[in-house]
């Protein structure tokens, strides 16, 4: 009976609303404790701290044993840190570390960048005549590592700059898969198929 009364009485208020038209009387007749409800665990997902984007480090140097050492190094302390080190490529290197018991403890992947050769010339002095040249090879290799904190990365940097070998250098920079692409041999079969193609659309169009 009381529910039959709560109903015709909500009826009839709604009616009056609806027959005046009133806003101020339909904002005052309206409860206002309302609000978008927001499970926890969406709350719990958020990050702590700001993140950065997906982050490429750089590892250059002419001595290839001590920067593939140095690279390993980066791999483990990023897994420490709980950054995530991306296999992004089918074609990757992979390092094997053993202990003393020969025991497998590490397993780490990254891929390496075309080596860069520099020519240099020694001159003899006050003359244009050359008295010795090298050429200098130039390694590199890569990391993309992502789930990188604003508050682990300059920490991860600093551990870096303390563990870099002698004539290693590093930078980190935003992940850019344009300059990624250098690293590919180009298929000159398929660059010369796409030449013909390229003539072929060009003439069909002149007709």
């Amino acid at each position: 009976m009381q529910t039959q009364q709560t109903i015709n009485m909500a009826a009839n208020l709604f009616k009056k609303l609806i027959a005046t038209n009133h806003p101020r009387i339909l904002s005052q007749a309206l409860p206002k404790n309302y609000a978008i409800y927001t499970p926890d665990y969406l709350e719990a997902c958020k990050p702590k701290y700001p993140l950065y984007p997906t982050l490429t480090v750089k590892v250059k140097g002419h001595d290839f044993r001590v920067l593939e050492t140095f690279q390993s190094q980066i791999h483990r302390i990023a897994n420490f840190m709980d950054f995530d080190v991306e296999d992004r490529y089918s074609f990757y290197s992979c390092h094997v570390l053993f202990n003393s018991k020969s025991k497998l403890i590490y397993f780490y992947f990254s891929y390496a960048m075309p080596a860069k050769e520099t020519r240099i010339v020694r001159f003899k002095p006050k003359t244009t005549a050359t008295e010795a040249e090298y050429v200098l090879k130039t390694y590199a290799r890569h990391l993309v590592i992502s789930n990188v904190n604003s508050v682990g990365l300059p920490i991860f940097i600093q551990v870096l700059q303390k563990k870099i070998p002698v004539g290693v250098t590093f930078e980190i920079e935003e992940y850019n898969s344009e300059k990624e692409a250098y690293r590919f041999i180009p298929d000159k079969q398929l660059l010369d198929l796409k030449q013909e193609l390229g003539d072929m659309q060009a003439a069909k169009a002149k007709k």
